[in-house]
C-alpha cells in the first residue's frame, strides 16, 4: 500500500494537469472575489454584490470566495478525479496495475487519498488567500469572528471537494474521461437546479454552495449539520463503490 500511495505521489507531483487545476481552483475564487470587491464603488457591480452585502467586509470577501469555490470547485475537483481514474484506461497503463503486487483496490485508495491531499492543500490555500486578498484591499485587521468567516471557506472547499467523488465512479465504469467530466457537469447544474427548488440543501451536492451563501443571507438559506454530514456520507458511499469497483477490475 505505501509503494502504491508514494507511486501516485510521483505521479501527481510530475504531471502538469493537477498543477493547473490547483491554480484554477485556488486563483479563480480569489481573483474573482477580489476584483469585485475592489469595484463595489461601479453601480454594475454594486448591484451584483448586493445579494451578498452584509456590511461586514471580511463576511463578505469570505463569502464571495466560498460561493465562486463552491459553483466552480465541482467542475474542477471533477476533472482532477478523471485524470486520476480515467486515464489509466486512455493511456493503457490499467494493466500494468494487475501486475503491482498491492492489487488495483489498493491503488484506488492511494488514488483517493492523494486526492484527499489535494483538497486540503486547495482549502488552506483558499483559507490563506483570502486573509491575503482582505490585506490587499486594506480590510482591517481580521478579529476572531473574521477567521470564522475564512475559516468557512476551508470548509466549503473540502465539503466541495467531495462532493466531486461520485466522479471517480463515473471514470471506473466508463473506462474513460468524458464520463466523469460530464458527471462534474451534471452535478453542478443538478446542484443550482436543487437550490432553485425546495430540495435546497436536502441535495448534497447543493449544500456546500448553500452553506457558502448563508453567509450574506443567513435568513434565506440555513444549512443545518444535517445537510452538511450528508456531503460526507455521499462521498464516503461513493468511495466506497469505486474501491468496490477496482477491486472487481478485470482485463
Amino acid at each position: 500500500m505505501r509503494a502504491a500511495l508514494w507511486a501516485e505521489v510521483l505521479k501527481t507531483r510530475r504531471a502538469l494537469v493537477p498543477r493547473i487545476v490547483v491554480a484554477a481552483l485556488v486563483l479563480g475564487p480569489l481573483t474573482l472575489a477580489t476584483g469585485l470587491l475592489a469595484g463595489k464603488d461601479d453601480p454594475a457591480i454594486a448591484a451584483q454584490l448586493a445579494p451578498f452585502a452584509t456590511g461586514d467586509p471580511w463576511r463578505d470577501l469570505s463569502t464571495l470566495v466560498a460561493i465562486v469555490t463552491a459553483a466552480g470547485g465541482l467542475l474542477g475537483f471533477g476533472i482532477l478525479l478523471a485524470w486520476f481514474f480515467g486515464r489509466e484506461f486512455i493511456d493503457r497503463t490499467i494493466g500494468g496495475l494487475f501486475a503491482a503486487p498491492v492489487g488495483p483496490r489498493a491503488v484506488a485508495t492511494a488514488k483517493l487519498l492523494v486526492f484527499a491531499a489535494i483538497i486540503a492543500t486547495v482549502a488552506i490555500l483558499l483559507g490563506v488567500g483570502a486573509l491575503g486578498a482582505g490585506f490587499a484591499l486594506g480590510l482591517p485587521t481580521p478579529q476572531p469572528a473574521d477567521l470564522g468567516h475564512v475559516g468557512r471557506v476551508v470548509a466549503v472547499t473540502a465539503l466541495t471537494g467531495l462532493g466531486a467523488i461520485p466522479c471517480a465512479w463515473a471514470a471506473t465504469l466508463s473506462r474513460g474521461l468524458l464520463a466523469p467530466i460530464g458527471t462534474a457537469v451534471a452535478l453542478l447544474v443538478s446542484a443550482q437546479i436543487a437550490m432553485l427548488s425546495e430540495i435546497g440543501a436536502w441535495y448534497p451536492f447543493a449544500a456546500p454552495g448553500a452553506w457558502a451563501g448563508s453567509a450574506g443571507v443567513p435568513d434565506e438559506l440555513n444549512v443545518s449539520p444535517i445537510q452538511l454530514t450528508l456531503v460526507v456520507a455521499t462521498a464516503a458511499l461513493f468511495a466506497a463503490l469505486t474501491l468496490r469497483s477496482w477491486g472487481r477490475l478485470r482485463l
